[in-house]
């Protein structure tokens, strides 16, 4: 058979259509990356100095950009409302939410429970200062999709933040640790 412009290429080889030749955008056009998807991240903090750094941390990886934060959870509530009702078209008020398990006036447990009991599907990072032991399994009970520890490394909350906005669990070898310890207890009857 005689080739056709559907398979032939510039070069003048035979090929299948599927290749990119003919008629239409060329291979190298085709197959550019697409431009990185923003991730959208609220962060609940009752230190501000604590959120600058987080904001800073999050701001140098690229793909991530800070949209609002707050201090408490009143602020939180009014900022993640405003960001929801100002939307067009409707949107959640962010893909992550960091926050801080120790807010003035309510836990960032509390706020978990909350945001679970309305349905929100806002996904939760929880960082703190506190030890993985003392809050991370109970966190991720609540509803959280990860906890970070403040005192790591800057880069794992930024690891983190990537991880949660997929909708999978950011657990740290620390917590898988615990988690299967409390499991084994549970299971075992050790408790």
């Amino acid at each position: 058979p005689t080739p056709t412009a559907s398979t032939t290429r510039r070069h003048g080889r035979r090929c299948r259509p599927w290749c990119g030749a003919g008629p239409g955008p060329r291979l190298d056009e085709r197959w550019q990356e697409a431009a990185p998807v923003m991730i959208d991240v609220i962060l609940c903090d009752d230190h501000a100095l604590i959120r600058r750094g987080i904001r800073d941390t999050l701001g140098d990886a690229g793909d991530i950009r800070v949209v609002g934060e707050a201090g408490d959870y009143g602020e939180l509530r009014a900022l993640m409302r405003q960001r929801t009702v100002d939307a067009a078209p409707p949107r959640n008020a962010c893909d992550v939410l960091v926050l801080d398990i120790n807010l003035p006036g309510r836990s960032g447990l509390d706020v978990l429970h909350a945001l679970k009991d309305e349905g929100s599907p806002v996904k939760v990072l929880i960082v703190s200062m506190y030890p993985e032991d003392q809050y991370a399994i109970r966190a991720l009970r609540a509803g959280a999709f990860g906890y970070v520890n403040k005192g790591g490394d800057p880069q794992l909350i930024v690891q983190a933040v990537r991880t949660v906005a997929q909708g999978r669990k950011y657990v740290t070898p620390e917590i898988a640790q615990i988690g299967r310890a409390s499991c084994r207890e549970r299971v075992y009857g050790l408790v």
